[in-house]
């Protein structure tokens, strides 16, 4: 069924399309691409995400949309951020998942959003005093729509921001300079591995130091941006058992603790690369 549906609609929107570049740009590269996708699909028997290969074109389609705030992400650590708030926030947005993995953050569509062709960025058609805001950097987004809602979530905005360049500057890089570290150099170079990994322990022995002082939050004595911000990063170095909750006691109830918020939950249930919408799911992505 997805896949008739698929082809169905990749056609009609070729149909559709008053525009004859876009028009051609379908019937040449869209159409064929879910054909081929759905054969690779019937040889492998995977499953298939027909808006892995539409994305671009729901890219365009979104931005004449009625909903003023719309978010362009997809299934990382930073992509997770924006959405964690606009799920706890209750704030009315629209979302497109941007396919990294197919190129989609290359599509003119997107540059024409965030000429750093990363993700996540939102384009606000209701910011402030009614100006249109498009934004990226995910730390960044996170304040400006903490602002747009009145300052909820961060009840002191330099206490919040410390916290968020603290581990998007030293905790990220430690960490993907590790994993790099581990999995690209020889395995001869113990010594770039050790570096990284001192680096990272050091810093989550900071973590486990404020959290214990802090009440089990990052910032302010309660859940803020700064949480949603850390969390996506500082829960994967112990799923691939870098640190452990032995090490790090606090920081793994608080991992956990933030892992049972619903709408975290939610957040990464639509980041989630089998859980991308489909086009005939895509009203499910609106939140009024």
């Amino acid at each position: 069924r997805n896949r008739s549906v698929s082809v169905l609609f990749a056609t009609a929107c070729c149909m559709d399309s008053t525009d004859p570049n876009e028009r051609a740009y379908l019937t040449r590269y869209q159409i064929p691409f879910v054909l081929d996708a759905m054969l690779v699909e019937l040889l492998r028997d995977e499953p298939y995400e027909p808006l892995s290969y539409l994305g671009a074109w729901f890219v365009k389609q979104s931005l004449g949309s009625d909903v003023p705030l719309k978010l362009y992400t997809f299934g990382t650590p930073n992509g997770f951020r924006p959405l964690i708030f606009l799920e706890e926030s209750g704030l009315p947005y629209e979302a497109c998942t941007i396919n990294l993995r197919e190129g989609e953050h290359k599509c003119a569509e997107f540059l024409a959003i965030n000429p750093n062709s990363k993700i996540p960025c939102i384009v606000d058609n209701d910011g402030p005093g009614g100006t249109k805001k498009q934004l990226s950097e995910s730390g960044n987004i996170l304040m400006y729509l903490a602002d747009k809602c009145g300052g909820q979530f961060m009840p002191d905005r330099y206490e919040c921001l410390q916290w968020i360049l603290f581990v998007s500057t030293s905790v990220v890089p430690a960490m993907v300079g590790l994993n790099y570290a581990e999995g690209r150099l020889p395995a001869a170079d113990a010594e770039a591995v050790n570096k990284y990994k001192e680096d990272l322990l050091r810093q989550y022995g900071l973590i486990e130091a404020q959290l214990a002082r802090c009440g089990g939050y990052l910032a302010c004595g309660q859940y803020t941006i700064a949480d949603m911000n850390a969390w996506p990063w500082i829960r994967l170095p112990f799923t691939k058992g870098t640190v452990t909750a032995e090490q790090f006691p606090e920081t793994k109830k608080w991992v956990d603790r933030i892992s049972e918020r619903p709408a975290v939950q939610s957040a990464v249930e639509m980041c989630t690369i089998s859980s991308l919408p489909t086009p005939q799911s895509w009203g499910t992505f609106k939140k009024n």
